[in-house]
């Protein structure tokens, strides 16, 4: 008699199959080159995608302003992220296009930030060896990180035991209180969130096809993430590692999991 073991039924669909998207492999890596039609030389294009958000690109003027990336062969884009910026600002506004071999495309609506908190748009994907951000702001405006690519998404979502990255309060509280002992008021020191990203159920295949390149990218810069793009939309955030061992096991049968614990900015 032949025994025949099978995987467990996992119902992708209530576990949100492919809303948790982490946003990491930076086409701006890869380009043949990356042009800015205006750039101080204080503040170098090299900035931009270095993953570090207390350095800037600053354009040399204020206006519009391309900044495209040219590629050896066609490259697919269908998202993009920002963090650290001050269009918001300034009235700053920012497109993503690419070229279709005759005319530039828009790729992503035109945004004008609301805020400086991290930013994910996600569009329709297009393939093209040429792509360029379109910015206009008056006065000029500097962008810490700048990212385009394609996202990945998890097999299944995740929702029990996680903490929202809006969620994950990680502040100092400095209490003031008079010689009586009486509370006179409190500063609030803010600082990056503490949280985990549990990922569970991952086919073998996946973990060794996607999960291992992902981890070596988090071993050594930031990301970008939304944790459920079908409920909460809005919800992105910008995240770092602090663990010092990665390791991915066997879960049970054709499965894996994996934990990264990361600070994040949401």
């Amino acid at each position: 008699m032949t025994t025949v073991i099978t995987a467990p039924a996992l119902n992708g669909t209530e576990l949100g199959t492919g809303n948790f998207r982490i946003l990491y492999a930076n086409l701006f890596d890869t380009a043949t080159t990356v042009v800015a039609s205006s750039e101080d030389p204080d503040f170098p294009i090299e900035n931009i995608s270095d993953w570090l958000p207390q350095d800037y690109f600053a354009p040399a003027a204020s206006g519009a302003y391309t900044i495209t990336c040219t590629f050896a062969n066609a490259q697919t884009a269908n998202c993009m992220a920002w963090y650290n910026q001050n269009l918001s600002d300034n009235g700053g506004s920012i497109q993503l296009q690419y070229w279709d071999g005759a005319l530039w495309q828009d790729a992503s609506d035109n945004v004008s930030p609301s805020s400086n908190d991290p930013r994910v748009v996600y569009f329709t994907a297009q393939a093209s060896t040429q792509w360029r951000f379109n910015i206009v702001s008056t006065p000029a405006s500097s962008i810490g990180v700048l990212f385009f690519g394609e996202y990945l998404g998890l097999e299944l979502g995740i929702r029990n035991g996680f903490t929202p990255p809006r969620f994950s309060s990680n502040n100092n509280y400095i209490s003031n209180v008079s010689q009586n002992g009486n509370f006179i008021g409190r500063s609030i020191v803010s600082q990056s969130g503490n949280i985990s990203i549990p990922v569970d159920y991952m086919t073998d295949q996946w973990a060794r096809d996607n999960w291992e390149t992902f981890i070596t990218h988090a071993e050594k810069k930031p990301f970008f993430f939304s944790w459920n793009v079908a409920d909460y939309p809005n919800e992105h955030a910008f995240a770092w590692s602090t663990d010092k061992a990665f390791s991915t096991k066997n879960q049970t049968f054709n499965r894996m999991q994996s934990t990264i614990k990361v600070r994040v900015i949401a």
